[in-house]
């Protein structure tokens, strides 16, 4: 695995991980505040979710017989 590609990883899971506290917290709040908030805690995961694929394709080739 390249070694970029982990931190790309972990990156995107970061950001998907952030989006869900995002949605928990704007889901107890106000009303009005509500609504645009969880719009934008859905478009983060699924950013989250991209970067995730990017750094599963920048990882290269593996040797096989490899532990991992």
């Amino acid at each position: 695995m390249a070694l970029g590609a982990p931190r790309i990883y972990g990156w995107g899971q970061l950001m998907v991980a952030f989006a869900l506290c995002w949605q928990t917290a704007f889901g107890f709040s106000a009303s009005d505040t509500r609504a645009s908030g969880t719009l934008i805690g859905s478009a983060i995961p699924l950013a989250g979710l991209i970067v995730m694929a990017v750094g599963q394709c920048a990882g290269g080739k593996r040797k096989r017989g490899g532990t991992l």
